[in-house]
């Protein structure tokens, strides 16, 4: 029996049983209290139980109106599809509403709580993004950025106190904040590259001075597509690499955030560079930091698992190493141009 969280949105302690048995597993049925054999998936991706449905007058938690699943419809996500269609829900007030119930969950020091509504509004960017309006999509990076205000904000100073340590750097800024999310048995792959490649050609960072906490929100194991990483091949400096297609103008922001990269790596090329060298594999439990600099060679694959992995990637750059001016800038939410140094953050550790 798979089982997953009911996202209501209330806490729920019921697991959302997924069963190819029609009406229901039979283990679940004889335990509703811990199981729910009725239940919904909202177009966002979320499950709901029968209950929490009834309590929200027929809504996810996102807002979108939605119905209990026949059996038939049970059992035929159960055998692997159809997915949800998009919604024609607006993303932006979406994210906006759940970012408001993460705030009165943090309020009430329900933290686990507000962990499930990331891992819900993760869904919704997974599901919704490709397709929303331009002025919407800005809402996948931005509530990245928002959620790690209001999730992490005492780990936070921590990150940025390491990262002066790591970078030698007397001041830094937070350059980029975005969410990693892999579902489970899809999520994209994405092929090896070097960040300074896009922070440098489409932001103006003139060298290397960067540094990435992949903070891990899920635990991660060697099925979920792990982040690898190439211990060393930071050495090579930025490598010369040819652009793949051709970068508009900043409204093309979006395409630098597709798995189908901008900057690609041929076989003779990565050879030279990663030929001889150990990879790495990102796992842990969630709560588990990685550090990294924007010259080492990363990557993932497709998630293999049957659990979603989500992760929240804060970039930290020297002041010292501000962007130049570039002709076609990305947005200020992809690419932060407030250089405003985090001392205040990092003296509260003191």
């Amino acid at each position: 029996m798979r089982v997953v969280p009911c996202s209501g949105k209330k806490p729920c302690s019921r697991l959302v049983s997924i069963s190819q048995v029609a009406g229901g597993n039979p283990v679940a049925r004889d335990n509703p209290e811990s199981y729910a054999v009725d239940w919904t998936r909202c177009s966002c991706g979320a499950f709901t139980c029968d209950r929490c449905l009834a309590a929200q007058g027929g809504a996810c938690a996102c807002g979108t109106s939605a119905a209990l699943l026949s059996d038939a419809e049970k059992v035929e996500i159960a055998l692997g599809g159809p997915p949800p269609a998009p919604s024609s829900t607006p993303l932006l007030p979406v994210l906006d509403g759940i970012a408001r119930q993460i705030e009165e969950e943090r309020a009430k020091d329900n933290l686990d709580r507000a962990r499930a509504l990331g891992a819900l509004a993760a869904t919704v960017v997974e599901t919704q993004g490709t397709s929303a309006p331009e002025d919407e999509l800005g809402a996948i990076v931005q509530w990245g950025e928002r959620f790690h205000e209001w999730a992490i904000p005492a780990e936070g100073a921590r990150y940025a106190k390491a990262t002066l340590q790591l970078l030698g750097a007397p001041e830094v800024y937070i350059h980029q904040t975005k969410i990693n999310y892999k579902r489970a048995l899809s999520g994209d792959r994405w092929d090896w590259h070097q960040d300074l490649q896009y922070w440098h050609h489409l932001d103006g960072l003139p060298s290397s001075g960067a540094i990435s906490a992949a903070v891990f929100l899920d635990d991660v194991d060697p099925l979920c597509g792990p982040l690898l990483l190439a211990p060393g091949s930071h050495a090579a400096g930025m490598v010369d690499l040819p652009l793949h297609g051709a970068y508009g103008d900043g409204a093309d922001w979006e395409s630098s955030f597709s798995s189908n990269l901008t900057f690609r790596v041929d076989p003779a090329t990565l050879e030279r560079v990663l030929g001889g060298r150990s990879v790495f594999a990102a796992t842990g439990e969630a709560g588990f930091v990685l550090f990294f600099n924007d010259l080492v060679f990363h990557g993932s694959g497709s998630n293999m698992s049957w659990r979603d992995r989500t992760s929240i990637y804060v970039t930290y750059n020297s002041t010292a190493n501000r962007p130049r001016p570039v002709p076609k800038p990305r947005p200020d939410f992809v690419a932060c141009r407030d250089f405003t140094p985090l001392t205040e953050l990092v003296s509260s550790l003191d």
